[in-house]
């Protein structure tokens, strides 16, 4: 049970001191019902010798019975007195009884619920600071795995393959009929290219088709020129590109002759992948004009960059 609180200074407790007053006030209480009992039955012993010595002259048995009579209702009437007393007495001790144990249970309900608005604000507070210290751990995995990603991406970029075009030379193949064209591949990278693949063609198509053409939309079907197993870094290899179908020397005449109206593409892709397994490509794409020259049938043809995807 917790103490009541406002103490006075010199160090008692109120509800002791207000027990002594009313203890004091019931036994000076008590004090003036003797004393009016006391007044009471002198009243009484006087009125029984007024009335002996006037019922002197009586019968004897007559003031006999008279006399008992009187003492038989002085004792009843002392017994009820001392009765009414008693039960006074104890009322008042059960009601202060009743009213030290309401003080007692206010005093005691009122520390409970402190108590509990304490401990709830406690709880919640520690509930705050975990909800907040996770929070911040989840903010730093997520910060931290974005720099570890970021780190991962950084060295990936720095670390991989970067295979280039360099150089080409372009040809017509009079014994085979067929346009070839010769381009040279450098690894920029610091690690070496793995499983290259060359894909490609050349062929003749009309101005209108070229103006339309996606080579990168109809990749799957290109032929394979070239396969190399490994590029080391700052290694050159040369690829060789023929064209799927032969062109005769009258077909390439025509086209010299045409220009206008007809363009001839060496296109295609290098495949390879990094150390770290990811694939990578680098396309090309040559419109191959042909030289300024008054023969008709001169071959001697010129490879100028068009448009790459």
């Amino acid at each position: 049970m917790s103490v009541p609180p406002n103490k006075p200074s010199h160090g008692r407790d109120p509800v002791e001191d207000q027990r002594a007053r009313e203890s004091k006030e019931r036994k000076r209480q008590q004090h003036e019902d003797n004393v009016q009992i006391v007044t009471a039955l002198n009243r009484v012993a006087d009125e029984l010798v007024a009335t002996e010595k006037q019922s002197k002259s009586a019968e004897n048995s007559k003031a006999k019975r008279e006399y008992l009579t009187i003492a038989l209702v002085f004792a009843t009437v002392v017994a009820t007195i001392f009765a009414a007393l008693e039960a006074h007495r104890l009322a008042d001790l059960t009601r202060d009884a009743l009213r030290d144990a309401r003080r007692v249970a206010s005093i005691t309900h009122r520390d409970n619920i402190n108590a509990l608005k304490g401990a709830k604000q406690t709880d919640l507070g520690h509930q705050a600071e975990t909800a907040a210290a996770l929070k911040i751990a989840q903010d730093n995995a997520t910060t931290a795995k974005g720099q570890l990603s970021t780190a991962q991406q950084t060295a990936q970029k720095q670390l991989r393959a970067y295979v280039g075009r360099e150089s080409h030379t372009f040809m017509w193949v009079e014994q085979t009929e067929q346009f070839q064209i010769q381009i040279r591949f450098r690894n920029h990278g610091v690690t070496p290219a793995y499983n290259t693949i060359d894909r490609g063609d050349i062929r003749i198509m009309s101005a209108d088709e070229f103006q339309h053409f996606n080579f990168v939309a109809d990749m799957t079907g290109y032929t394979i020129s070239h396969s190399a197993t490994l590029l080391d870094p700052g290694v050159v290899t040369t690829i060789t590109l023929n064209s799927s179908r032969n062109y005769s020397k009258p077909e390439v005449e025509a086209y010299i002759r045409s220009r206008l109206n007809s363009r001839l593409i060496a296109y295609g892709t290098i495949e390879y992948r990094d150390i770290f397994g990811n694939p990578h490509h680098t396309n090309y794409c040559y419109d191959v004009l042909p030289l300024a020259t008054s023969e008709a049938n001169k071959v001697d043809l010129h490879a100028a960059d068009c448009e790459s995807a």
